[in-house]
């Protein structure tokens, strides 16, 4: 049948021409499946994966604005990346952040100190950094602060749905206690008189001091010793899709960065202590 006539995938295929059935009909039938192909091989790519995050403005361990340290946004993308997650975070006061959270509404919360009375609604792995909370107190106020029990007579500010892991956090409390909605608010009432001591991450007290708040460092001191130590974690939200799945990658991830000296580089850079990288 095909004696006498070149094959048709036979010859110098350099010197082969469309026919103009070719050209004229069947090129846009061609061009169309192969658009149709294009797509469909798109559509069975798995989409990527996301997991959401509710955190509080808090440099440098979070903050919405891309031109401060935020430790959060590069240690949870890549350690979600090399598990194929994208991870949006989203910024709400902590005490929001933690509802959205026992609703199922964010995957997961950030940052968060381990507590019993929260693995109702949450589940947590292994810590991310350990860090300190401290008082920073009016420096006009004439008290020798030795420890927490120096500022029982006096008003002390924390954030309103957050704990200290100190005595600060009992219910009800012998302290006197006026709980705020963020650190800034806290502290801009102690600089104004209205409150005697206020409780602080010391990351973040330090780095708020030492940038957009210098000049209330004239009016205001951070005190040693701590007034607790602390871990804090990715709380997951066991109401949120997913939730152990998404709490298991993020692990794995942890892991991953620790054992590749990614997660030492990054606190480091960040200002962190590296002893939390340690494989």
């Amino acid at each position: 049948m095909w004696g006498g006539h070149t094959p048709f995938y036979g010859g110098d295929a350099s010197q082969m021409k469309p026919t103009p059935f070719l050209s004229g009909r069947l090129l846009p039938v061609f061009v169309a499946l192969a658009a149709a192909c294009a797509c469909a091989a798109a559509l069975a790519q798995p989409a990527l994966k996301t997991l959401v995050i509710g955190t509080i403005d808090m440099p440098p361990h979070s903050s919405a604005d891309a031109a401060k340290p935020s430790l959060s946004r590069e240690l949870f993308q890549h350690a979600m990346a090399s598990q194929g997650y994208a991870v949006d975070i989203r910024f709400y006061p902590w005490a929001r952040a933690y509802e959205l959270g026992k609703q199922g509404e964010v995957d997961a919360v950030w940052p968060a100190i381990h507590q019993p009375d929260r693995e109702t609604w949450f589940m947590f792995g292994s810590p991310v950094i350990r860090t300190h909370y401290v008082l920073i107190k009016r420096r006009n106020l004439p008290v020798s602060f030795r420890g927490l029990e120096d500022a029982k007579p006096y008003i002390i500010a924390t954030l309103r749905g957050g704990i200290t892991g100190s005595r600060l956090d009992a219910t009800p409390s012998d302290y006197r206690i006026e709980p705020g909605s963020s650190f800034e608010q806290n502290l801009k009432k102690l600089a104004a008189g209205r409150i005697d001591f206020m409780t602080s991450e010391r990351y973040t007290g330090a780095y708020l001091l030492s940038t957009e708040f210098q000049t209330l460092s004239e009016s205001v001191e951070m005190l040693m010793p701590p007034i607790s130590g602390i871990s804090f974690h990715l709380m997951f939200a066991k109401n949120a899709p997913a939730a152990q799945e998404k709490m298991q990658a993020f692990e794995r991830g942890l892991r991953l960065m620790r054992a590749n000296g990614l997660l030492a580089d990054i606190l480091r850079r960040h200002g962190y202590d590296v002893a939390m990288a340690k494989p």
